[in-house]
């Protein structure tokens, strides 16, 4: 079993690391998950701006957005972030107010 590990950056597009691990086959499936999960976490931190995927060979996969990511989402709640400047900032487009989504 192979676990590959990709990191890339969602602001710069710079792949941060992209590395295959060998994963032994008689390894227990919910340990193996279990560290997949605290590896996902542990990087993420460790690379808030950072999308950090990991996937082994038999189809699972641990994935998520960057948590600077999150936290500007949450200040666009609070209204310490326009719409317009997230997705300037993560998503190098200026769209206008007007396309911003529903809150229902």
């Amino acid at each position: 079993m192979q676990l590959r590990i990709h990191v890339k950056n969602a602001l710069t597009k710079e792949i941060v690391t992209d590395h295959e691990v060998v994963v032994f086959e008689d390894y227990d499936n919910d340990l193996v998950w279990k560290n997949m999960q605290l590896n996902h976490k542990a990087l993420s931190e460790a690379n808030p701006d950072c999308h950090v995927n990991l996937e082994l060979d038999n189809g699972d996969f641990i994935a998520g957005m960057p948590l600077n990511m999150e936290l500007d989402q949450a200040k666009i709640d609070t209204g310490e972030m326009s719409w317009r400047s997230y997705m300037k900032k993560w998503h190098n487009t200026d769209i206008e107010y007007s396309a911003m989504p529903s809150s229902n």
